[in-house]
């Protein structure tokens, strides 16, 4: 079975009737927006970058493929 980790948690809101509350709110960050960010930080070799966050990792792994 596939798991929508995009939408599953809208899915939930919306099925508690969470979504005008955004004290819990998922976010997943996405390529286009991320790599500017990333680029701003001017990673250096030798750097390590850690992803904090509970989604599906696409932070890391864009990291891990633009700045290996």
């Amino acid at each position: 079975m596939a798991i929508d980790a995009i939408n599953s948690a809208w899915i939930e809101r919306d099925d508690k009737n969470l979504l005008g509350n955004r004290d819990f709110t998922y976010g997943e960050a996405r390529f286009y927006s991320f790599y500017p960010l990333l680029m701003l930080t001017r990673p250096k070799p030798g750097e390590v970058f850690v992803d904090l966050g509970s989604g599906t990792g696409l932070p890391s792994a864009v990291a891990a493929i633009m700045f290996p």
